[in-house]
């Protein structure tokens, strides 16, 4: 759920930043923070899908990929949620996000094998 809704804010993102009035300047921050909004939900998509299958063979890289994914759209979806008031897209993310951080922190030994070298 958490890739979806990543990859539709970048899609968002992109859309807003193509048919803004100002293009190809920026009006203020509001239209700055998208440059890379939309960017970092988009690697964060490729981490997750990267991370399932790695997950499923309990690779602790796979581990860190989706935590590092979870942590980064926090990162980028709060102060994009403060600074474009406008919808609770971002807050949304942050929401999911969260929850893919709780369950990663609470079920890492069920989803990592430990006793595995990288």
């Amino acid at each position: 759920m958490l890739a979806t809704h990543a990859f539709v804010i970048g899609i968002g993102a992109q859309r807003m930043l193509l048919t803004r009035l100002a293009a190809p300047f920026f009006d203020g921050l509001e239209w700055w923070i998208l440059t890379m909004s939309g960017e970092i939900n988009w690697i964060t998509v490729l981490m997750l899908f990267a991370s399932i299958p790695m997950m499923a063979e309990r690779n602790k890289s796979g581990w860190w990929l989706a935590l590092v994914s979870a942590l980064s759209i926090i990162t980028i979806n709060v102060p994009t949620q403060i600074i474009r008031t406008s919808t609770l897209d971002y807050l949304v993310g942050v929401v999911l996000a969260t929850g893919l951080l709780a369950f990663l922190l609470i079920f890492k030994s069920r989803l990592v094998d430990e006793d595995q070298r990288d």
